[in-house]
């Protein structure tokens, strides 16, 4: 059973009134914190008044698991979202560990973000990644927003699914592009990167390159989040290509990865050419 969750409320405006300065006011709040259990699982809750920032202080060096400011609103205040914040020459990350419901999110940011930014001055020239996990929020939407009105010059999401997406400036992206050619050989050749997450994007893509197809050996590369790989047998991406290549190439050719018993090659999948059968291996040619 898990521990119960002891609610703590301190009166930092009767503090105030019997205390001159802050410094008194942490010492004396340290000295009562003491005598209270506040620890691991404690949350504490105080009234937001400009008195409250000594108190806060305190309360965390207490050991408070959670410190929540009460006013008009209420402002988690401790663990705050934004647990790190990483500024490396022009490489700007920032970590949200979100713990709280979606609305008191929603203040943290409007409370946290302005001061982050105030301090890393100018992004123009600054690529910036935000690390968010989980399902999006309105939460992360506005920090997206926030981060994006202050100009960064790139502005890339981890969203904990494998993979960072750029976000700004917007990536066009071809799906299918030429790698190279060999246009004076007995049967001419086209190498193609194919990427292998879209198989609608692909197709498209292909229907615009059918002239640099028709009657040429075709040797495909398939590509995941720009790695060149074997392409998988059962993925959508890979069964279309094939699909469409098919009925227009004289050949075809896959990339297949090295391994520690071969080096990267290509191995014809499909030929309507004499002396080359399905199951050859053909060295990369592009060197």
């Amino acid at each position: 059973m898990a521990p119960a969750l002891i609610v703590h409320f301190l009166d930092c405006e009767a503090a105030n009134q019997r205390l001159p300065n802050a410094s008194e006011v942490t010492a004396t709040a340290a000295s009562e914190l003491a005598e209270r259990e506040i620890g691991d699982g404690s949350t504490v809750r105080i009234p937001g008044t400009p008195e409250a920032t000594p108190i806060v202080e305190s309360v965390i060096d207490a050991g408070a698991s959670r410190v929540i400011l009460e006013g008009d609103g209420t402002l988690q205040i401790h663990p705050p979202l934004f647990s790190d914040v990483e500024h490396t020459g022009d490489d700007l990350s920032i970590t949200a560990s979100p713990d709280a419901p979606p609305d008191a999110l929603l203040t943290q940011v409007a409370h946290e973000l302005p001061v982050i930014l105030e301090v890393q001055g100018s992004l123009t020239a600054t690529s910036v990644t935000l690390t968010w996990h989980g399902e999006g929020d309105p939460a992360r939407a506005r920090t997206l927003d926030q981060l994006l009105e202050a100009g960064p010059a790139v502005l890339r999401l981890d969203d904990g699914g494998g993979k960072v997406v750029q976000l700004h400036p917007g990536i066009v992206r071809t799906f299918v592009d030429i790698l190279g050619r060999r246009d004076a050989a007995q049967t001419p050749i086209t190498i193609l990167g194919v990427d292998s997450d879209d198989a609608e994007g692909v197709v498209g893509a292909l229907e615009k390159l059918a002239e640099d197809i028709e009657g040429r050996r075709v040797m495909v590369v398939f590509r995941e989040d720009g790695r060149e790989v074997t392409g998988a047998a059962d993925n959508a991406a890979v069964q279309a290509t094939h699909a469409f290549l098919e009925p227009r190439a004289k050949a075809i050719l896959v990339y297949r990865q090295a391994t520690r018993q071969t080096p990267a090659h290509f191995e014809v999948a499909a030929s309507n050419l004499d002396g080359l059968v399905v199951g050859a291996k053909m060295r990369d040619p592009r060197g």
